[in-house]
């Protein structure tokens, strides 16, 4: 009897632990990764910035630019015009930093080297 009380106190704090970690893990992923107070990007905008970034100078296929902001196996139809949208705002509020985000019909969407290291510098900078 005395094992299996020791049995049940380890894994209540187990699971506790992981209760912690998994909100940690919630909140990591409604947070933009990174932080744009100038630009006053929404967090599914701060996704798709951070894709291109992450990806540049390749392209972000459509199909892993849904991944990244609604997870593995969403509808893309549904969401394709969406992600469109995020990036036409995302472009309205990138013209002062002089950054581009190129479009290749069907196939997704990339930004330069140029413009990476510009969203580097101005990342640490605090200008974006």
């Amino acid at each position: 009897m005395l094992d299996l009380s020791a049995d049940v106190c380890a894994l209540t704090a187990e699971v506790e632990r992981l209760r912690a970690e998994n909100g940690k893990l919630r909140a990591a992923l409604k947070a933009p990764p990174y932080n744009y107070p100038t630009l006053g990007l929404t967090t599914m905008e701060a996704r798709c910035l951070v894709a291109l970034h992450e990806f540049a100078p390749n392209i972000v296929s459509p199909t892993e630019m849904r991944d990244r902001l609604y997870g593995v196996g969403a509808d893309i139809e549904a969401t394709s015009k969406v992600i469109d949208v995020y990036l036409c705002r995302i472009r309205r509020k990138l013209t002062g930093v002089d950054i581009t985000i190129h479009n290749a019909r069907g196939q997704g969407w990339w930004i330069d080297e140029t413009g990476r290291a510009r969203l580097d510098d101005c990342t640490l900078a605090g200008e974006v």
